[in-house]
């Protein structure tokens, strides 16, 4: 347990100015940019609806600088992979906390983010204070788990990228972001399949209870609806990410100690 502590606070010392930086230029986007467009430049648009357009964009771009940071780190720590070779602790741990340093900075960067950008979209929204932070906690689950799933499924493609680099050199990232589309094609026609949806699309749960705990967009006409998820898909899809993670860590080590 130490040694995972002292792991994490590793990243925090070498990487807390990433997050930093987030916390700074996001709110400032969200505040300053909806003022430029309207107040200076007199685009004909409500500036909260122009916030709550910003605030996805902000999110979105705070997920993949904090998967840069954590490249960066991983890079980093490839570069002296006698850190690695001599470690106590084994390669699922190693990556695991940098995982998890990246996490809980979107985390936070989330949280700040979704506050402000839905304050700023009052507006346009509707709602109690619950319903407002129901919304915001919403957004922070939804954000996270999406995160989670995305920096796992990015770890595999930076292994294979690492490990095409031995054999192609630069030519490796054209390879990769080929094997990228080739994998969300074939994804789409697995889910699209009728044994996949046989077999997984089980266990329904509706989420549309959810709509009447969140705030309304204050438009005629508009509403947030929701839909349903499946219990086994998502047992599924878990799993399947979780040993992605391990295979992808066992991938990575034999990588790294050739």
């Amino acid at each position: 347990m130490g040694s995972f502590e002292g792991l994490l606070r590793k990243e925090w010392v070498q990487y807390r100015s990433w997050l930093l930086l987030l916390l700074i230029a996001g709110p400032l986007i969200l505040i300053g940019l909806p003022y430029v467009c309207t107040e200076m430049l007199e685009i004909n648009v409500e500036k909260g609806e122009l916030s709550f357009i910003l605030m996805f964009f902000v999110l979105a771009m705070g997920g993949w600088v904090t998967l840069m940071q954590l490249i960066s780190s991983l890079r980093a720590d490839i570069r002296r992979k006698e850190i690695w070779l001599h470690s106590t602790v084994s390669m699922n741990t190693l990556v695991g906390v940098k995982m998890l340093y990246t996490i809980i900075t979107y985390l936070v960067f989330t949280l700040i983010i979704s506050a402000v950008g839905l304050y700023l979209s009052q507006e346009i929204l509707k709602g109690t204070f619950l319903q407002y932070a129901n919304t915001c906690v919403l957004m922070i689950l939804i954000a996270v788990l999406f995160y989670c799933a995305f920096i796992v499924i990015a770890h595999l493609c930076f292994v294979f990228n690492l490990q095409l680099k031995r054999y192609v050199g630069k030519f490796s990232i054209f390879i990769t972001a080929i094997a990228i589309i080739a994998g969300i094609i074939l994804l789409v026609k697995l889910v699209e399949n009728p044994l996949y949806i046989l077999l997984l699309k089980n266990s329904e749960l509706s989420l549309e209870f959810l709509a009447t705990n969140l705030l309304t967009i204050n438009s005629p006409g508009s509403g947030m609806t929701f839909g349903s998820i499946y219990i086994v898909e998502e047992i599924f899809s878990w799993s399947s990410l979780i040993l992605m993670f391990i295979v992808s860590n066992k991938w990575l080590e034999k990588v790294v100690t050739r």
